[in-house]
């Protein structure tokens, strides 16, 4: 996996949700450091399956590491303003299972979800 600059947000371009959720992630990314990319254009690269890509969001890291659903937002986090701070939660005993069990809730459910959106 080639190295990037900035973290690559690999979302899935054919969810309403998922779009949505990336434009509003964009939008808090005041130091520019993600990059989102389609999840149909990576699904080719070594170690990343569509069907995989598919089921949950999946960030590299600029070392390379692939991050996956909610520790894929987890590494994003600080980086966001307004809602970094909430990065600081997650070294409270319990939080990243209960990030972990949000976020898989929301993906699993993110089609039914799209009918509420603008």
């Amino acid at each position: 996996m080639k190295r990037a600059k900035k973290f690559i947000v690999l979302y899935d371009s054919k969810c309403a949700f998922c779009v949505r959720a990336w434009q509003n992630i964009k939008k808090l990314d005041h130091k520019q450091m993600l990059a989102g990319k389609s999840l149909y254009r990576w699904h080719k690269n070594p170690g990343l399956k569509l069907a995989d890509l598919k089921k949950e969001i999946h960030i590299i890291t600029p070392e390379g590491r692939v991050k996956r659903g909610a520790d894929g937002f987890l590494a994003i986090w600080p980086h966001l303003r307004k809602i970094g701070w909430l990065s600081h939660l997650t070294r409270i005993p319990g939080t990243r299972l209960f990030a972990d069990f949000i976020y898989r809730s929301i993906a699993e459910h993110r089609t039914f979800l799209s009918r509420f959106l603008k």
